[in-house]
Formats: structure tokens, sequence, C-alpha cells
């Protein structure tokens, strides 16, 4: 029997150039996968970063330089990858995070980035 879906909101997968920073003495760069309005994943290289712990992190595009800043999420999976090449001293990691409390302007960045990654998904469809 299939597994009901628990999430509230779609998810999107997100464009190639698509990129969290998190705020923390020791910032780490992760690529988003995918986004909905009440959350995103994302791959990252190896770091401290426990589940359930609350995190703050800025959202960024390269392609059209959108950018927002200081979301405060939660958190609420972390685990390893496994990648291709087992020699490589660096670990990649896929993390589940829940956005908390955004702001009004963060709601519609996200919301904005969300249409852009579905209309760019069903051009994607038809012209592939």
């Amino acid at each position: 029997m299939p597994t009901k879906e628990r999430r509230k909101h779609k998810r999107f997968k997100a464009q190639r150039d698509t990129f969290a920073v998190f705020r923390a003495s020791d910032p780490i760069l992760g690529k988003i996968i995918d986004i909905s309005e009440g959350g995103l994943s994302i791959l990252y290289i190896e770091g401290d970063r426990e589940p359930n712990t609350l995190i703050e992190f800025d959202l960024f595009r390269l392609s059209d330089g959108m950018r927002v800043n200081a979301i405060a999420a939660v958190a609420r999976s972390d685990q390893e990858v496994n990648g291709k090449d087992s020699d490589k001293p660096e670990t990649a990691r896929r993390r589940g995070i829940e956005f908390i409390n955004l702001r009004d302007g963060q709601k519609e960045a996200v919301r904005e980035l969300i249409d852009k990654q579905a209309g760019d998904s069903s051009r994607e469809g038809r012209n592939g």
C-alpha cells in the first residue's frame, strides 16, 4: 500500500543555479534540490548541522540575482547521500528544511521562486 504524502505543499525541482548559504560562524553552501511554500531540501558537503535545530540561511539564484535574506527554519532531516566515488574525503548530505515564521517579503520571494520553478519545469517538459 502506498504511503500517504505528509507534506502540506507541493514541491518543485529547483533550477541548477539555486543555492542556500547557512548563516553561521562556519557558513555552509548548499544546492537547492527542491522547494515548496513550506520548505526545501538541499545537497551540501558534510558539516556540523544536526536535525531539529534552528537555522538561518540566505537563498539565492545566480541566473537573475534573486536573493532572500535571513530565512529562519528548522532542519527536519539530515542524511548521507551515497556517492559513486567512495574515495572522496568529503561526504555529500541531503537536508530537509522547514521554513518558520517567514516575513511577508520572504513569502512573496519564495512564491516567486516556486512560480519560476513550475514555469521552467513545464517548459522543459514541452521542449525535452
